[in-house]
């Protein structure tokens, strides 16, 4: 039975990079004929790539370039970058790779997924199945492996002269890996090395740091201690699945690790709070500071995080969240004991009968909560009660005898389900104050403080 990690590449105009300069990455450049690209489908894996490509108006170019000018596609684009764990240079241009992840790297596509996308594309479309519908890359690869053998039985049959002419055409290809697989030490500055590349050659899509950190591992404990249904509905990685935004997560984060003594964060996050509404970049590049100066990384796509104060930080964040959802769900309710939540511009109402009537007051869909994705009447924008979220903190104190972080309170959401009213009687004077603008309130430090106290005068 054949290897389904081990592929044999042959590529024309072979050649092997000069790489004397570099003690642990070995690189060959070549092209394959595109009529090839079947039999060596392990390649086609995405993990490795910081993002994962969706149909755009880059693919729809590169499909008009295969279509209209084949036969200097391979002049025209920079082709795919793949990275492998181990490779063997055979006779007649041939290598042999194998594509096995390891601890020290990611194989598949480090580069070119949009040209992958959509060379994959063109042949399906080539061979009569219907594209229409995948605009995302798991699309594209779903079918792809389900129907393997058929593809790569109909794209060998030689007669075929129409199927042959449209597949007539040359992938440029880089293969880059490890030179000594076998040394601890060199894999390791491998694992570095690949890192660094994969960066580098994805920084004109200009991806987000959030996306480059969580492919070099940063939020691997994070992601160890949130409960399935959120962990899987966030996207970590630019254009993947899920709905929650990885920044949206981070920023929450730096509550309780507001509440870490300085000397472990190294940062000064009680005097920045405000920056969880209103600079995502902030809370992004603070929360891997903080792991950078509490952790290690391991090679190239590992980190390690290793200050227990921390990791008792982050195991909050699951509660943090539980948190978040339910003052967006029930704040409302307490607010509406003195006043009318509903009457404000920015508050939209879920009612399927008056969303009838027209206007865009009343919504015939059911709103949801961002991380569980419970049902609530109201859809409104969190700047109206983030310093409420934000001044949850009140609840948290540092242990210093067990070096760890914990609620002064039994059960957070059973605290606010007793003092969310009068909480609110002195909160609501912060958004009457602010004209009901949720902007205002979200950048306003004293919408944070006044929340603050809000909270501590209940405990």
């Amino acid at each position: 039975m054949l290897n389904p990690h081990t592929a044999i590449i042959k590529l024309s105009s072979f050649s092997e990079t000069d790489t004397s300069k570099s003690d642990y990455v070995g690189s060959v450049r070549g092209y394959l004929k595109a009529i090839d690209l079947p039999k060596v489908t392990s390649i086609l894996n995405i993990d490795s790539n910081p993002r994962k490509p969706k149909e755009s108006k880059v693919t729809k170019d590169i499909a008009a370039s295969i279509e209209d000018s084949p036969g200097i596609f391979h002049l025209m684009s920079k082709g795919l970058l793949l990275s492998c764990s181990e490779a063997t240079l055979l006779d007649r241009g041939r290598i042999r790779i194998d594509t096995r992840d390891t601890d020290y790297s990611k194989s598949g596509i480090l580069d070119g997924g949009h040209n992958m996308f959509a060379i994959l594309k063109h042949f399906l479309l080539t061979l009569n199945y219907d594209v229409s519908k995948l605009k995302k890359w798991d699309d594209i690869i779903s079918i792809w492996r389900e129907n393997q053998d058929e593809i790569i039985q109909a794209t060998s049959n030689s007669e075929d002269k129409t199927l042959q002419n449209s597949l007539d055409f040359l992938i440029p290809i880089e293969v880059i890996y490890p030179k000594d697989p076998r040394d601890e030490h060199s894999l390791n500055e491998w694992g570095i090395t690949h890192s660094n590349i994969t960066h580098a050659r994805n920084n004109n899509a200009e991806l987000v740091n959030a996306t480059k950190d969580n492919q070099q591992g940063y939020y691997e404990y994070l992601k160890s201690i949130l409960p399935t249904e959120i962990r899987d509905s966030i996207q970590w990685k630019t254009n993947g699945e899920g709905t929650i935004r990885v920044a949206d997560v981070l920023a929450l984060a730096l509550i309780p690790l507001s509440v870490v003594p300085q000397e472990i964060t190294g940062v000064n996050l009680p005097a920045n709070l405000v920056k969880i509404y209103n600079s995502k970049a902030y809370c992004v590049d603070t929360f891997k500071e903080i792991l950078d100066r509490n952790g290690s990384k391991i090679g190239g796509n590992e980190f390690e995080l290793e200050n227990p104060v921390i990791k008792s930080a982050l195991g909050l964040i699951p509660e943090i969240l539980r948190i978040y959802d339910y003052i967006y769900t029930e704040y409302p309710k307490a607010y509406n004991k003195d006043g009318s939540f509903g009457k404000m511009e920015v508050v939209k109402i879920y009612d399927t009968e008056k969303s009838k009537e027209g206007g865009s007051k009343y919504l015939k869909r059911q709103p949801k909560t961002k991380f569980l994705n419970k049902d609530c009447k109201y859809s409104y924008a969190d700047g109206l009660i983030i310093p409420l979220v934000v001044a949850i903190k009140e609840l948290i104190y540092f242990d210093s005898q067990s070096q760890s972080l914990k609620w002064k309170v039994t059960n957070p959401i059973d605290f606010l389900t007793e003092n969310l009213d009068p909480i609110s009687k002195i909160y609501g004077m912060v958004i009457r104050m602010a004209n009901y603008n949720p902007q205002k309130i979200g950048k306003d430090s004293g919408s944070y403080e006044l929340a603050s106290s809000a909270i501590s005068s209940r405990i």
